[in-house]
């Protein structure tokens, strides 16, 4: 490839493509990418060569095997705009013959290399999108680029295909990792939630039971599945009258509500009440129940009836008012904290929450029936219930984030005018900040276009004030200018277009739609 070596009238070297095709055939993702860089350098008499994937924002690309003068180099990540990449990443086979540094002196790693030229071709997914490319370059002018560029395109399919078999397993990968992550986190708030709850066949054997129900009802884990609930119950008149109600209510597929229930703890025998609320599933094949412990409300009503025999009647009403005065005094405390906790449930549109009211009922405990001492609140509830912005997790609010990615990607695909063919890019970076802190590139202001200013300004106003989101509660036009005002305060948004924004009043069209 080099001048000394070819020119454009030398025959297409077979033993060359023999080469690479010997080097490579074998291997199977990164160490194909690997054998076929090495491999083309050395058929094509070049010191460099490398294969890339486009990163997601169509900006960056990363390379995925590089050599160089004899050895493999590290990977490295760059940006396209300034390099003779550009071009190729847009879907455009590239030769520059010589010059190369002088044709694009912005490009440091040209300089660095000491290259004089270039030679590259792009990957092209199944739908024709461009996804990476591949490249030569070399320290001697590179006078027969239709030779080089006929290799490249000859081995680009297969590098494509190894590109995108490499992406979809990782897309796998990920998946799984994330649906098995998903399964973790549903089954921990089934085993942690401080509700109980059990599911059961309809001979009332239980079939799974989490860590609140086997602490109520004296359970082991590996007791669970040889166990039966109606084994709890004591064989008292009462016991089993309310027993068989529960039974012919789930046979004939009827939900109950409220229903309290005499027990028996398995590992001390000792008696609690439940009050429990059952639905058999759609199919009939077992049952799902949750329950709350009412021991303390029994025993309370037991002990204001054990007054009125053994007591004189003043005597009897006076200790009972004050049973009843310190029942209240818990209930009210136990509302209060209830209504806390459904507030920090409550998503919020600014960081104002205050949460040191969750925090105190956070370090309160109770004894649960074993008289073990537990939160009141979990380390993972309390870390959900103190969200300071909105209602999603770091995670939840990954997944929410990529919409912009989606759509960018979408956009692309799509063939536009060179009058709007800047849309893909405008959308991409509507959720950026000024100040660096959008999402999902981390853009800052001179980076983002102005179009996608102005749509950030106007898709928060809208997201704040408008009443057809059902996840939230539509906030007053004041309010929501004063929470742009904010952020322009906070050098997030654009004040020269925000005052643009106030003073054509674009904020009454949406009252007006």
């Amino acid at each position: 490839m080099g001048a000394k070596e070819s020119t454009t009238d030398t025959p297409y070297d077979d033993a060359a493509l023999r080469e690479i095709v010997e080097g490579a055939e074998s291997e199977t993702g990164d160490r194909f990418f690997y054998s076929l860089v090495k491999h083309l350098a050395s058929a094509l008499r070049c010191e460099y060569a490398f294969v890339s994937e486009l990163l997601l924002d169509r900006l960056r690309f990363r390379t995925r095997a590089v050599w160089g003068r004899g050895s493999f180099m590290d990977n490295f990540e760059v940006p396209l705009d300034g390099t003779p990449c550009e071009a190729v990443l847009a879907g455009k086979s590239s030769h520059h013959a010589e010059r190369i540094c002088q044709l694009f002196p912005t490009d440091a790693a040209l300089k660095q290399w000491g290259v004089e030229s270039y030679c590259g071709v792009p990957l092209l997914d199944s739908a024709g999108t461009v996804v990476g490319h591949l490249a030569i370059l070399s320290e001697q002018p590179m006078l027969d680029g239709p030779r080089g560029l006929a290799t490249l395109r000859i081995f680009a399919a297969r590098a494509r295909a190894e590109l995108e078999r490499l992406r979809t397993e990782d897309a796998l990968r990920r998946a799984n990792e994330a649906l098995v992550q998903s399964e973790e986190r549903f089954r921990d708030l089934f085993d942690e939630a401080p509700i109980a709850y059990v599911h059961e066949g309809l001979d009332s054997r239980f079939i799974e039971a989490n860590r609140t129900a086997m602490r109520i009802l004296g359970l082991k884990p590996e007791e669970v599945a040889g166990t039966t609930g109606k084994s709890l119950v004591p064989d008292t008149p009462d016991a089993q009258r309310r027993l068989s109600a529960w039974i012919d209510s789930m046979g004939r597929g009827t939900a109950t509500t409220g229903t309290v229930l005499e027990l028996r703890r398995k590992n001390d025998g000792k008696p609690v009440w439940i009050q429990c609320w059952s639905r058999p599933a759609p199919d009939g094949s077992y049952t799902r129940t949750m329950f709350i412990d009412v021991t303390d409300r029994v025993l309370m009503e037991r002990e204001k009836v054990r007054l009125l025999i053994e007591l004189d009647k003043p005597e009897a009403l006076a200790r009972i008012g004050s049973l009843e005065e310190e029942y209240r005094r818990r209930r009210v405390q136990m509302e209060s904290g209830f209504e806390v906790i459904v507030q920090a449930n409550e998503p919020t549109v600014l960081p104002e929450g205050k949460f040191d009211r969750l925090f105190e009922i956070a370090r309160q405990t109770y004894l649960d029936p074993r008289g073990v001492e537990r939160p009141m609140l979990t380390p993972e509830e309390v870390r959900y219930l103190s969200i300071p912005k909105g209602s999603l997790s770091p995670d939840e609010r990954e997944q929410i984030e990529s919409h912009v990615v989606h759509s960018f990607n979408f956009l692309l695909q799509i063939p536009w005018t060179k009058q709007i063919r800047e849309i893909p890019r405008i959308v991409r970076a509507h959720h950026e900040k000024l100040n660096g802190t959008g999402y999902p590139y981390k853009l800052r202001s001179d980076e983002i276009p102005v179009q996608a200013k102005i749509m950030t300004i106007c898709d928060i106003f809208d997201a704040l004030s408008a009443s057809d989101r059902p996840y939230k509660k539509a906030v007053a036009s004041d309010r929501a200018l004063n929470i742009l005002e904010m952020s322009v305060k906070d050098q997030e948004l654009d004040p020269e277009l925000f005052r643009l924004f106030l003073e054509a009043k674009i904020f009454n069209l949406a009252d007006k739609t």
